[in-house]
């Protein structure tokens, strides 16, 4: 059998973190040998340690730290380790390094955003991508598309998409955890506060909307360097009394049923897994055709899809939905033959694992 390292130096919590912990804890209980190396005192660890993944958290006061690197390289030669997966670009670039270093193992890096790899300029992501990994997981087939026109090679990449657990989360009602009254509609998104994931827009649909619908609120969670422009923006459209942000929240998956619709809209997005939380809730999607979101959604048959930077776009497909029950029930079920189907954690472990026998097989 196989022995596998997991690496991801993120200090927050996103969807990455939560593909990797699902994906460690799901080979683990297949039987594979695994070990996870990760960001001391990060959410991450946290988690890996409540689902009983072996962990072992460094301190990493840098991405191009020759000493973190050093101590990989002793880990994974003393340990043998046959797959060194990373599951960050910090980690990828740490993780090759010390794959060179310890002159063992196949290295799998996975690549969960649609932008360019030479995005803040020709160099070292480049050479990270191209030189400093075996192979690549691509989370859609958008991904792969942007990798291969940014010089990466068809034969070293695989696209797996992202997976989630299909049974219902626990339900958590954020009218309640709000003060709301039992009737008010709420329409909610989850994503970290930056550009691409499109927040403005949401809140330009929110500013045409909540004047004609009184008993409608929006709810964003998530944190991000744009936080304190987001709520100005509420405020400047008066509507922040029906505009809430909750920050981040690590029972997110919780709250995601006790919303109406989601709206996912993101300007870019590599394949958006918050979305098939959604499904798995049992909630009614609207979201932008950005990326991975077109393979996610198939538009009027598990969610509706709209055109990417548009807030009077998001407008009237959130009005449509909510006024429309039958359509949104129909949606709803879409969604979830869809997630069984394609997107199940079970499907993503099982691609992976795959994955790395083939690998393995192709050194030997």
């Amino acid at each position: 059998m196989y022995k596998v390292l997991h690496l991801d130096v993120m200090r927050q919590w996103r969807g990455g973190e939560r593909q990797a912990l699902l994906l460690a804890e799901g080979s683990k209980n297949r039987g594979i040998d695994v070990l996870f190396i990760c960001r001391k005192n990060s959410v991450l660890q946290e988690k890996l340690v409540e689902a009983g993944v072996p962990t072992m958290p460094l301190s990493i006061p840098f991405e191009a730290d020759f000493y973190t690197v050093w101590r990989l390289s002793r880990i994974i030669r003393e340990n043998r380790f046959d797959i060194i997966h990373t599951h960050d670009s910090h980690s990828l670039w740490l993780g090759g390094c010390a794959g060179l270093l310890a002159r063992r193992g196949v290295r799998i890096a996975a690549r969960r955003v649609d932008f360019s790899i030479h995005r803040h300029g020709f160099g070292l992501s480049y050479f990270k991508y191209r030189y400093f990994t075996d192979h690549i997981i691509a989370v859609s087939e958008a991904v792969k598309e942007v990798l291969i026109k940014d010089g990466v090679p068809p034969s070293q990449i695989s696209v797996i998409y992202s997976g989630v657990k299909t049974e219902p989360p626990q339900k958590t009602d954020v009218r309640t955890l709000l003060n709301l009254s039992a009737d008010t509609r709420v329409v909610g998104t989850v994503g970290a506060l930056v550009p691409h994931k499109g927040h403005r827009h949401l809140i330009e649909a929110a500013a045409m909307l909540i004047p004609h619908r009184r008993n409608l609120h929006f709810v964003i969670i998530g944190e991000g360097p744009l936080k304190k422009s987001l709520i100005e923006q509420a405020h400047y459209y008066g509507v922040s009394p029906n505009v809430h942000f909750l920050g981040f929240r690590k029972d997110a998956e919780n709250l995601i049923p006790s919303f109406d619709l989601f709206v996912m809209s993101s300007v870019e997005e590599g394949l958006g897994t918050v979305v098939l939380d959604a499904y798995r809730a049992g909630v009614c999607v609207v979201a932008t055709d950005a990326g991975g979101l077109k393979e996610v959604v198939e538009d009027g048959v598990s969610g509706i899809r709209v055109g990417r930077g548009s807030g009077s776009e998001l407008k009237r497909r959130i009005a449509r939905i909510l006024d429309d029950e039958e359509m949104r029930k129909n949606l709803i079920e879409g969604g979830r033959i869809v997630l069984k189907s394609r997107f199940s954690a079970d499907i993503m472990i099982e691609k992976t694992l795959s994955l790395y026998k083939r690998l393995l097989e192709d050194t030997q």
